[in-house]
């Protein structure tokens, strides 16, 4: 008579290894398919990237060719695109760099040829608005020239610069901030500028104290800030689209500082705002302490200069006079000590840059309890 073999059970621990190695398994695969997808994917995104650069730099070699008559030089391009970080999508838009051999510029293009262009003429139009301007008040030098295109951001002309076509080309703009800087010009009698404001250009215009300030201002590229060379200007001059309006900063002076105020509401309109309370206190002590407070900051060791107690709460302009030297740094590095909105003393330190004869703090972050200027702090 035969037997039939007993099957033995399935221990659980067999059981157990059994199902991990099968659900190590599913993993791997998985993993080794997403891996895969992904690497199609990503090789997919660089295909079509290097066919939408590809196609950029040729439509914008054709756009300069048609538009100037030469062939540039590509150096870079940046495609646009929108939406989320890992969801972003092309818009069909893209700024290519390009050369001349001589000027660097970029060129715009676009699915739709009207909003295509480029700035390779901003200085020579630049030119010719400032040539207006001296038409009518002799004397001015380019500061500053923005010109924002309808709809778009950046500097790009659609129409191409022929020397009697200005109106034109500022029609295809919005938002132009022009900046204007004079010497000992007095503004009281604003002229009249038509095209500037028929045009809607926002123009400012400056006058310095001295050539050497102008001069520097000239050599500040970026955004003109008035309100940070106001301890180096006699006067300026707004002119909008309902006429020209003259103005004046008005500063303190009070101890080593020159204060101005922002808020309208600290003094009546003509008249010199009333310096905030000031004490000397012991500056060496606190910025001690604030560099024990933290000590992993960068403020560079240097001379206390003095601890000044600010008790005024509106936001104000604080002009430093830069300290008598052959070479002085672009920046000076104040300890300031802030009271929040809850009331917390908060302690940190800020660049002091400088503008002319001044390095310049905006103390508008937080209402400003306490200063500390530190002479030879420099990064």
């Amino acid at each position: 008579m035969q037997h039939s073999e007993k099957k033995q059970p399935v221990s659980v621990k067999k059981l157990l290894l059994i199902l991990i190695g099968s659900a190590a398994g599913l993993a791997v695969l998985i993993a080794g398919g997403t891996y895969v997808y992904l690497r199609c994917a990503e090789a997919g995104r660089d295909r079509d990237e290097a066919l939408r650069t590809e196609r950029a730099q040729g439509d914008a070699a054709r756009w300069v060719q048609e538009k100037y008559g030469f062939t540039p030089e590509i150096i870079d391009v940046s495609l646009e695109q929108s939406g989320a970080l890992f969801d972003a999508a092309y818009t069909g838009n893209a700024v290519v760099w390009a050369s001349d051999g001589d000027v660097s510029f970029r060129v715009r293009v676009a699915d739709e040829e009207a909003r295509c262009g480029d700035d390779y003429q901003k200085q020579e139009i630049t030119d010719a608005l400032l040539q207006e301007v001296n038409r009518i008040l002799p004397g001015g030098e380019s500061l500053s020239a923005w010109f924002s295109d309808l709809g778009e951001t950046g500097c790009y002309f659609h129409e191409k610069y022929t020397g009697g076509n200005l109106r034109s080309l500022l029609a295809e703009h919005e938002n132009m901030r022009f900046v204007v800087g004079y010497v000992n010009t007095d503004f009281a009698d604003a002229p009249d500028f038509p095209l500037l404001r028929e045009c809607e250009v926002f123009t400012e215009l400056y006058s310095f104290d001295s050539a050497h300030h102008l001069q520097q201002a000239k050599e500040r590229l970026g955004w003109f800030e008035g309100a940070q060379w106001a301890a180096v200007l006699t006067g300026g001059c707004y002119v909008r689209q309902d006429g020209s309006e003259p103005f004046t900063y008005h500063l303190t002076d009070y101890d080593d500082f020159r204060i101005m105020y922002t808020d309208s509401e600290t003094a009546a309109p003509g008249t010199e705002p009333a310096p905030p309370v000031v004490t000397a206190d012991n500056g060496r002590e606190i910025v001690a302490h604030f560099r024990e407070e933290q000590p992993r900051t960068d403020l560079a060791e240097g001379n206390t200069h003095g601890w000044k107690v600010v008790a005024d709460k509106h936001a104000y302009y604080l002009f430093y006079p830069v300290p008598e030297g052959d070479e002085q740094p672009l920046h000076f590095e104040a300890v300031i000590e802030a009271e929040s909105a809850s009331e917390q003393i908060l302690r940190y330190h800020r660049n002091m840059y400088r503008y002319g004869d001044y390095y310049v703090l905006e103390c508008s972050s937080y209402p400003i309890q306490r200063i500390a200027v530190i002479e030879g702090a420099q990064t």
